[in-house]
């Protein structure tokens, strides 16, 4: 009877610090902390306890994710696109499609659509139940096309019309509202 309570105290003891290690592991409180001021809006911050972890941890995948969608909610599209690659390419086929799917919406807003739809279909390759990326593959085939009959238009009147004035419709919104893709 001895010889099990010391066992199980040995076992209890033998589990405590590798547990303490979890609950107190940095990377994973600056991630946690980095998450809370992303949900709240507060993007800055967010990327910052993200770089913070990521100073520790340089190859985690979920921080290269995490920082690749702050930098998104910031507007710095051609960085966010370098941290989701390295997300990506990590191996993980769950957090490789939301890069893919985050990648394309980053292309999407550079007006970059042939790029934006070759990575919505990357990301319904692994993931084809998405709907989400299913909405932000047609839309951004429809933007594709709407960009080359323009480019075609452009390109023909260039050639009927030379030496006449080009103007602009610069100021115009496009009837596609953005706020039918997911971010």
């Amino acid at each position: 009877m001895d010889f099990n309570i010391s066992r199980r105290y040995l076992l209890i003891l033998g589990i405590l610090p590798m547990l303490g290690g979890v609950f107190n592991d940095p990377v994973a409180q600056k991630n946690k902390e980095g998450n809370l001021l992303f949900d709240e809006g507060n993007y800055d911050e967010a990327l910052n306890r993200y770089q913070e972890a990521q100073s520790e941890a340089p190859n985690a995948p979920q921080l290269h994710y995490n920082v690749g969608n702050a930098l998104y909610k910031k507007g710095r599209f051609p960085e966010a696109l370098q941290e989701f690659s390295k997300a990506a390419s990590a191996g993980n086929q769950d957090l490789a499609a939301k890069a893919h799917f985050n990648t394309g919406n980053s292309y999407f807003r550079m007006q970059k659509f042939q790029e934006a739809v070759d990575f919505y279909e990357k990301s319904l390759e692994i993931n084809p139940e998405d709907k989400e990326a299913k909405i932000n593959l047609e839309l951004a085939l429809q933007k594709l096309n709407e960009q080359q009959k323009q480019e075609n238009q452009e390109d023909g009147e260039g050639e009927n019309q030379k030496g006449e004035k080009e103007e602009s419709d610069e100021g115009e919104e496009n009837k596609d509202s953005e706020e039918e893709k997911k971010e």
